[in-house]
């Protein structure tokens, strides 16, 4: 029994002498983590229009010459790639004498022809006209700063018939904006 004893007060002894004295332990942790891609090229409509066709209307007593605006249409645009340019294109253009290259809606009998002018939001505020929109370039919209927040763009559509008043019926074409991101200005 006295041996008994004796092995543990010797094991105590020895524990607390071991943990009286410990050693160092090195633990390696290893992090990973990802951090997802901030790049965003985001354009969508807005407001009461849905993305689909826009129908103009000549008001009543046309002349011909140029109306003020008939439709207008909006986007919301953000980039965080930099300044975001619009261009806007009708494949109509090289079919008619049109000077200004603008945008064409083509009369049923395919001989007569109505032109689009439209006028687009600049970032500093107001609008710019067609012909600073086609540049090579297309037109600035959005600076790197609102694109990067976020913010609209719009477009205003009038009629002009350059050949006087143009016979009735229907009139139909197409127009593409065509939105580019990262364009140095």
């Amino acid at each position: 029994m006295k041996k008994l004893i004796l092995a543990i007060a010797a094991s105590a002894c020895a524990m607390s002498a071991h943990a009286a004295n410990p050693e160092p332990i090195d633990l390696k942790v290893q992090i990973a983590g990802e951090v997802p891609t901030q790049d965003v090229f985001d354009v969508t409509h807005r407001g009461d229009w849905d993305g689909a066709n826009v129908k103009l209307t000549v008001p009543d007593g046309w002349g011909g010459k140029e109306t003020s605006t008939v439709a207008e249409v909006q986007w919301d645009v953000k980039s965080t790639y930099g300044p975001v340019h619009i261009k806007l294109r009708s494949p109509l253009q090289e079919k008619t004498p049109s000077t200004d290259a603008r945008g064409v809606l083509l009369h049923d009998n395919g001989d007569d022809f109505i032109e689009v002018d439209a006028n687009v939001t600049k970032p500093t505020g107001g609008w710019s006209s067609w012909g600073f929109v086609n540049r090579d370039k297309g037109f600035l919209a959005l600076s790197a700063e609102s694109a990067a927040r976020g913010d609209w763009v719009g477009v205003r559509l009038s009629l002009a018939a350059p050949h006087g008043i143009p016979p009735s019926g229907t009139y139909t074409g197409t127009m593409t904006a065509i939105f580019e991101t990262g364009v140095e200005s």
